[in-house]
């Protein structure tokens, strides 16, 4: 697609472009299937023609700032870059089911060790207003190496046909206004992708969440975190009166990592109960500078001495 085809709709700033199935963008990337989309970009499952293999293609709304390489459309300039292709989130491999505890541990040592290089590369990888993007949904598993083989019409034989849905077109009126009713009063740093990762490891080794925000205000989400953690700093403290009624660390950790496991018949011994916790209350720490570092947490003693092990003979795994 070319800015200079007639297209009927009008200019809209940050709208996304229409691409369809058997496109091809730079003469490279053949555009195979939609792979979803988000708040500002839609992402493509496209056949790298360069390197002969699939890849993600995230194109971003019009007039996002540079990546890799751009298109034009109708609505302006839209920026895209490529990644490496994935499977489904771990969200949706765990939702009614636990993860067999040395997988548990290989993927909570892996998800720490890439934290560890974004924040090497000098990026926080944060997220919107009120929320860290370190979470199942947006934690990926691994393409087996076998299916970048798989030519266009054998990845449909496998997989079935892209489904396909009418287009219609933007009917011209103003949209809605879509702006945050809060800002935070600093940027995020470093230790906001601590605590998040220190949940989303909680939510791999465990079968229920240690905080929840489902059907809670504001008020009931931070009584969760003081009744998990204990009491806030005292400058913090003086400032909130709510609270809530949940379980503090230890017997959350029963609740929903110990027992699940029982009943599946494994269980998590007292020595690595005891580093686990030691290791996730060091990075649930109220006070962002007092958190561990993504190195720190890497060389925690559960994750050297639990994690690691499991992770490294998930390498040596030949069906991973």
């Amino acid at each position: 697609m070319t800015e200079d085809e007639p297209i009927a709709y009008s200019w809209i700033r940050g709208a996304i472009i229409l691409l369809l199935i058997g496109d091809v963008l730079h003469k490279r990337y053949l555009i195979v299937d939609k792979l979803g989309s988000g708040g500002y970009s839609t992402v493509w499952l496209a056949r790298d023609n360069h390197l002969a293999k699939y890849v993600a293609l995230k194109v971003c709304s019009a007039d996002t700032p540079p990546r890799e390489t751009k298109i034009r459309g109708p609505n302006g300039t839209h920026t895209c870059y490529t990644v490496t292709l994935a499977q489904c989130n771990l969200r949706k491999i765990s939702y009614s089911r636990m993860f067999p505890l040395d997988v548990a541990r290989a993927l909570s040592y892996g998800l720490a060790r890439a934290v560890v290089h974004v924040h090497a590369e000098g990026y926080v990888h944060g997220g919107s207003v009120g929320r860290i993007d370190i979470y199942l949904n947006n934690i990926l598993a691994r393409l087996p190496s076998k299916a970048y083989d798989l030519s266009v019409e054998d990845l449909y034989k496998e997989f079935g046909n892209p489904e396909t849905v009418a287009v219609t077109r933007v009917d011209g009126k103003p949209l809605p206004p879509n702006v945050p009713s809060k800002a935070p009063d600093t940027p995020l740093s470093y230790p906001a992708d601590i605590w998040s990762l220190a949940t989303a490891i909680w939510d791999i080794m465990g079968m229920k969440v240690i905080f929840t925000n489902a059907y809670a205000d504001e008020e009931e989400v931070v009584a969760n975190w003081v009744d998990v953690l204990g009491p806030f700093p005292p400058d913090w403290w003086a400032r909130w009166e709510g609270r809530g009624r949940w379980e503090p660390l230890e017997e959350a950790f029963d609740t929903c990592l110990q027992s699940p496991r029982r009943r599946w018949g494994g269980e998590i011994s007292k020595e690595e109960q005891v580093a686990f916790l030691r290791m996730i209350r060091q990075m649930l720490v109220y006070r962002p500078e007092e958190r561990l570092s993504a190195k720190q947490v890497m060389e925690s003693e559960w994750k050297v001495k639990w994690a690691y092990p499991d992770y490294k003979q998930s390498l040596q795994d030949p069906t991973s």
